[in-house]
């Protein structure tokens, strides 16, 4: 049967309009498929000191806890000090079993970031002190 050429015209248009629907749906279901998997979680965890920096700590702090983020959990270590041997300095170091982080020490100079590390491993931090308000924290990601 011979068609005509209107007919493979029209053939050719609804063929390609099916291909194009199909590219659509492929790339969308990709979209939510790479949304989903790339979706992270953040959060801190941290202590706060007010008002005993008049001399040096005997010795660093300690403090962490579990925390659960969109379903998983993992464990979460700051260890904090101040101290005055060569400045008066606050240090913290921070430790998380299951996330990329960072350690972090908010003081009268402001907001300081340590080097973001993968999980496992520690995140150092030492800033000139100031202020009579110090957070010492790690922050997730």
């Amino acid at each position: 049967m011979d068609l005509t050429t209107h007919e493979v015209g029209r053939r050719n248009i609804v063929e390609r309009t099916i291909a194009f629907k199909s590219a659509l749906i492929a790339l969308a279901i990709i979209i939510v498929l790479c949304t989903c998997a790339t979706t992270s979680f953040a959060g801190t965890y941290s202590k706060t000191v007010k008002g005993k920096f008049s001399k040096q700590w005997p010795k660093p702090k300690s403090a962490g806890k579990y925390v659960t983020d969109k379903g998983t959990k993992h464990y979460v270590i700051i260890i904090y000090n101040y101290n005055t041997t060569l400045i008066n300095e606050d240090t913290v170091q921070a430790y998380d079993d299951g996330a990329k982080h960072q350690a972090r020490i908010k003081n009268g100079n402001g907001l300081h970031k340590g080097k973001t590390v993968g999980a496992n491993t520690y995140s150092d931090l030492e800033v000139r002190h100031k202020g009579n308000t110090v957070t010492y924290s790690t922050y997730w990601h």
